[in-house]
C-alpha cells in the first residue's frame, strides 16, 4: 500500500503567509491510500459528526489520521456541516478506533476534535 504519511509545519518561517489553508498555524499535506475497487465496494459506510475543526487544514487532519488506520479505505471530511464520511472494514478495525483517531489527530495543535456515529436519519448527506 502506498501511503504518504501527514507532514505539520510548525516553523512559522515555512508557513506561507496570507493562504487560507494555514489560519491553524500548520500546513498539513493530503495523506493518499490507494485502495482495490473490490475493497471499497466491500466496505462498510459511516457518517461521523466531528467537532472542534475550525479551517480546511482542521479537516484534513482529521482526514488524514482517520486514512492512516488499517481498515479504513476512503475518508472525506466536510468542514462546513461537520461531518465525516468514512469507507472501512468492521473486522479491520473497531467502531472507537474511529472516534480515538478523530480526538488524536488535534494532537500537537491547539483544537480538540471529538466525533461521534450519526444514526442513518442524522446523516443528512443528500442520499448517501
Amino acid at each position: 500500500m502506498n501511503e504518504r504519511t501527514e507532514r505539520e509545519v510548525h516553523d512559522a518561517s515555512d508557513m506561507r503567509e496570507g493562504d487560507p489553508m494555514d489560519k491553524c498555524g500548520c500546513h498539513v499535506e493530503r495523506l493518499e491510500k490507494e485502495i482495490s475497487a473490490e475493497a471499497l465496494r466491500s466496505a462498510s459506510m459511516s457518517a461521523l459528526a466531528v467537532s472542534g475543526m475550525g479551517c480546511p487544514n482542521c479537516a484534513l487532519r482529521v482526514r488524514n489520521a482517520l486514512l492512516s488506520l488499517p481498515g479504513v479505505y476512503q475518508a472525506e471530511v466536510d468542514l462546513e456541516r461537520a461531518r465525516a464520511m468514512v469507507h472501512w472494514d468492521p473486522s479491520a478495525v473497531q467502531p472507537e478506533k474511529l472516534i480515538e483517531a478523530v480526538s488524536q489527530a488535534a494532537q500537537g495543535t491547539h483544537h480538540d476534535y471529538r466525533a461521534y456515529f450519526l444514526k442513518e436519519e442524522e446523516e443528512g448527506l443528500d442520499g448517501h
